[in-house]
């Protein structure tokens, strides 16, 4: 069964594509950690919150210039696309 995480980082959105895991959602919600309206990406993938606690614990994994692949993952999601695959 696929697991599904939130996140608001862009750089996390890249590393779990990575992962494997794809873009399912996204909104514009309160970021729980200043309340100010934010872009909201849900994921899903069979292992998505192990890869979620281990981008905690190990941060940036991946390459800033890699952040496009997150970008294209979510105008995907938002045209009604569900993008695979990994970066």
């Amino acid at each position: 069964m696929a697991e599904r995480i939130e996140t608001y980082n862009m750089i996390e959105v890249t590393a779990l594509l990575a992962c494997g895991n794809e873009v399912v959602a996204v909104e514009s919600a309160p970021n729980p950690e200043n309340g100010v309206h934010d872009l909201r990406v849900t994921m899903e993938g069979e292992a998505a919150e192990s890869d979620h606690y281990h981008f905690i614990e190990h941060g940036n994994i991946r390459r800033v210039e890699s952040v496009d692949e997150a970008f294209k993952a979510i105008m995907g999601c938002l045209k009604g696309k569900k993008p695979r695959g990994k970066v």
